[in-house]
């Protein structure tokens, strides 16, 4: 649990985890330049992440590594609209520029995909073997609550608390995507993919 208020630590980069369970995070500034600061939020203050800094924060992959029915919210607020900049994205590093048709693993949250449309996918094999939920692009410049739930043998995703789509064939949890060893907040995995360029606050993994 992110409340996205401030840093923490010697060098201010540290995201601590409100939930006891000690899954902090770590803030980073890629191109060098600032990436990421705290500002007015949905509650109090939010992280804000600049893609000019490629800005993001670096999450425990333990954390994911055996979930199974889960869910993960969050406040979202779009400054500049991308298609594939991420909300959320974890899984099995590949280290490429872009996606593979198979191959690739991973559980990915994007605002706007190629085809303009708020999307979750999960994959254990390539974007061909992709589970998806999707429905319309969230709005630049308006504070959005999203939420994936992963349980009860489907997928259902929600924005300010109203199911906008559901899926019984998505089956595929993080438990099935391997030996997780990232998971990033405002980052994808390929590196041609967009740096988020906008807002978080109350960030909750359940």
């Amino acid at each position: 649990y992110y409340t996205c208020e401030s840093a923490s630590g010697a060098a201010g980069d540290i995201l601590l985890d409100s939930s006891g369970k000690n899954n902090n995070g770590t803030l980073v500034s890629a191109s060098g330049s600032t990436g990421y600061s705290f500002s007015a939020g949905k509650v109090g203050k939010a992280l804000t992440l600049a893609k000019a800094g490629s800005g993001y924060l670096s999450m425990p992959p333990a954390a994911f590594a055996n979930l199974k029915d889960m869910t993960v919210a969050t406040w979202v607020y779009v400054t500049t609209s991308q298609n594939w900049q991420r909300v959320f994205d974890l899984g099995v590093n590949a280290r490429l520029a872009n996606n593979t048709s198979t191959g690739t693993h991973y559980m990915n949250l994007v605002p706007q995909n190629g085809s303009t449309s708020l999307a979750f996918y999960i994959t254990q094999n390539g974007y061909g073997a992709e589970q998806m939920l999707s429905s319309g692009a969230l709005v630049v410049g308006v504070w959005k609550h999203v939420a994936v739930v992963l349980g009860s043998g489907q997928g259902s995703l929600y924005v300010d608390g109203a199911s906008v789509s559901s899926n019984p064939g998505l089956t595929l949890r993080p438990n099935d995507l391997g030996a997780i060893d990232y998971a990033y907040l405002g980052k994808s995995q390929f590196s041609a993919d967009a740096y988020f360029d906008g807002k978080f606050d109350e960030f909750r993994v359940y």
